[in-house]
Order: structure tokens, then C-alpha cells, then sequence
């Protein structure tokens, strides 16, 4: 199971974008990330998760996503990217 809760760094996936990032705050309507970035190809899902290797990336900075949007989440055990790739 995956822990939704301030801290914890996971790979979003909503209705239109994956985002990885770290939750700063979860209130009823929005999850609040820190250190995100937009994933536009995550490469092998498999092999991104085992490896933290994500084929095209860009980071973002903090982002805002409904809760309305949101589809599913992973656990994100590696370092949050900081590279546009």
C-alpha cells in the first residue's frame, strides 16, 4: 500500500501527467508537491520504478494537483530528479 502523506515522495499519475515530487500538504481538495517535476516519458514503468531512471523528464519546482485528477500513485524510493532530460 502506499502512504499518501506529507514526506513521502511518490510517481503521480493523473488523468493527463505523471508528476514525481515530494507531498508538502494534502488538504480535501489538492495534493501539494515540493521538488516536483513532470514526467513525459517514464521509459520501461518497471525498470523507472527499480532504477529511478525516468527517460524524459523536467523539473518543475511546486506543483498543485486536484484531487479530481489524481488516478493512482507509486512509491518514489530514489532521488527526486533535478534535470531537464
Amino acid at each position: 500500500m502506499v502512504n499518501i502523506a506529507v514526506n513521502e515522495k511518490l510517481l503521480i499519475s493523473t488523468v493527463t501527467y505523471f508528476w514525481v515530487g515530494e507531498i508538502e500538504k494534502i488538504d480535501d481538495t489538492y495534493i501539494y508537491l515540493t521538488k516536483a517535476s513532470w514526467v513525459s516519458h517514464t521509459g520501461r514503468f518497471h525498470a523507472a520504478l527499480k532504477a529511478g531512471d525516468l527517460d524524459e523528464v523536467e523539473e518543475i519546482g511546486d506543483v498543485t494537483i486536484a484531487k479530481a485528477a489524481y488516478v493512482d500513485a507509486v512509491a518514489w524510493n530514489h532521488h527526486l530528479p533535478v534535470k531537464t532530460k
